[in-house]
């Protein structure tokens, strides 16, 4: 009776979470990513799992210079290890984290406009959250940003608490710094959330509040501050080292980006609909609100500050660099979308002919069918990577000196390949060994007379040889043996 009559009163919510939850875990393992960045981390995890190889350095991101790459605390590692540890070592269980955190961040969005906002808003904003395409394919693949809109979350709702006077909001302060410093390591770009927050903590003169903050967030990324001490700040080295040989975009460069920041957003939240017309309702009503006038302002500071920063690096911009930012314009749209419900009789029905349009494209985009994951190459995902490792694994010649390489895409040295060998106990030469090799396992859609005219070097490299193909796997994408002649 207890559960029945919860349900009834939460009963929009639970359905939002687990249309949410289906969404996000409908074809996992054949709409997952698992690329090279996965290979190469999943392997750095593994060796912590099984050799007890525990690190202080997190994923390389970049590069920044020439030849070089920033690096990332290592947060992420640490958070996908019991994910790793309970699957076996199977790659789907960082992807099934990675759904999970994304379907529980609806639930925290939901509270966060439940407590601050209103229930009408919590309702919208969760709904958006739960079904937006973007959000859903990003949520599949296990990914360092992936994971940042679960603990933006958290840091909203924490910091929320701080601004509220809440009886706990030390408690609250340590959580919102332990939440940014976990960002801060995820992506360097989450500290944009840190500012909104210190002037209004600061403002407010809650100064204890914001130590304890910062003790939380230097709690976070103790293993980093670590790492740093030992190796004379490399990681802080090479950041101003990009400064000061003006790897940042120039004054001249920075509008433009702007400009591309804001059309970027437009593209990959919320379907392209009104955005600028629901800002302006937002600033037009939301903020004669005394009640939610802060949290509104801290929402668009957020978004401000994040189109600027993006727009000082020199590369392309990446939907990623947005993460931290999810959440807020989630909770921006909603309130926007909530005051065009209320704005008049009329409010109402341009209100459902969005809802109707976000629903529509929103499901045009899911590919609930794909045959590839996330970023993979056409036809190819995590299933197919396992039929292949498994026929080299079981091939008599890999007991020799052997090697792979892949050329469906950029990562010719096979990283996911040589991950999935090597947890079945089969190690690969190293990289750098191809011509040393004896044997080559190559996946390719290409023929053998195509092969044998290959220029990348991971194969040209290995010449004379000759080619057997030993299975094709899927959609035209085949296993070859090749042997030196």
């Amino acid at each position: 009776m207890k559960f029945r009559k919860i349900f009834v009163s939460h009963w929009l919510i639970i359905a939002i979470f687990a249309l949410a939850a289906i969404l996000r875990f409908w074809r996992l393992e054949a709409l997952t990513t698992f690329g090279g960045d996965q290979g190469y981390d999943f392997l750095i995890v593994k060796r912590m799992i099984v050799d007890g190889k525990f690190t202080l350095l997190g994923p390389r991101i970049g590069p920044y210079i020439e030849g070089q790459s920033l690096y990332l605390g290592p947060a992420y590692y640490y958070l996908i290890t019991p994910a790793l540890f309970l699957f076996n070592l199977d790659p789907i269980g960082p992807a099934i984290f990675s759904a999970l955190l994304s379907s529980l961040t609806v639930v925290i969005v939901y509270l966060i406009s439940k407590e601050f906002f209103r229930e009408e808003i919590a309702y919208i904003a969760s709904g958006i959250f739960a079904i937006d395409s973007f959000f859903i394919i990003q949520s599949k693949a296990s990914s360092n940003p992936h994971l940042i809109p679960f603990f933006s979350a958290i840091y909203i709702f924490s910091t929320f608490k701080i601004f509220k006077n809440a009886k706990s909001k030390f408690w609250f302060s340590f959580v919102s710094g332990l939440s940014l410093g976990i960002m801060f390591q995820l992506h360097y770009l989450a500290m944009v959330l840190a500012v909104p927050a210190m002037i209004f903590i600061l403002l407010k003169k809650k100064f204890m509040a914001m130590a304890v903050l910062a003790a939380g967030f230097f709690a976070a990324i103790t293993p980093q501050v670590i790492f740093e001490l030992r190796h004379n700040f490399f990681i802080l080295k090479l950041f101003l080292r990009n400064l000061s040989e003006g790897h940042i975009a120039s004054l001249s460069n920075v509008l433009a980006k702007v400009v591309g920041s804001v059309k970027m957003l437009n593209d990959i939240t919320f379907t392209n609909i009104l955005l600028l017309p629901i800002f302006l309702l937002l600033i037009t009503f939301s903020l004669k609100d005394s009640k939610d006038r802060i949290l509104v302002i801290f929402l668009v500071i957020s978004l401000i500050i994040s189109i600027v920063s993006s727009s000082l690096f020199p590369q392309n911009l990446s939907p990623h660099y947005f993460a931290p930012i999810y959440v807020s314009i989630t909770l921006l749209i909603a309130i926007g979308l909530f005051r065009l419900l209320k704005f008049s009789s009329r409010g109402k029905y341009i209100f459902v002919a969005i809802l109707i349009t976000f629903i529509c494209f929103n499901a045009t985009k899911l590919n609930l069918f794909a045959k590839e994951g996330y970023t993979m190459p056409a036809g190819w995902n995590l299933k197919g990577e396992k039929k292949a490792a498994e026929i080299i694994v079981k091939d008599p010649d890999s007991l020799k000196k052997f090697n792979i390489a892949a050329t469906l895409d950029g990562d010719t040295r096979a990283m996911p390949y040589r991950y999935l060998v090597e947890i079945k106990g089969k190690i690969p030469q190293d990289v750098e060994a191809y011509p040393q090799s004896e044997v080559i396992y190559l996946i390719s859609k290409d023929d053998r007379q195509t092969i044998q005219k290959y220029s990348v070097w991971e194969v040209s490299s290995f010449r004379p040889f000759s080619v057997e193909q030993l299975a094709e796997i899927q959609n035209s994408i085949k296993i070859y043996k090749l042997k030196r002649i």
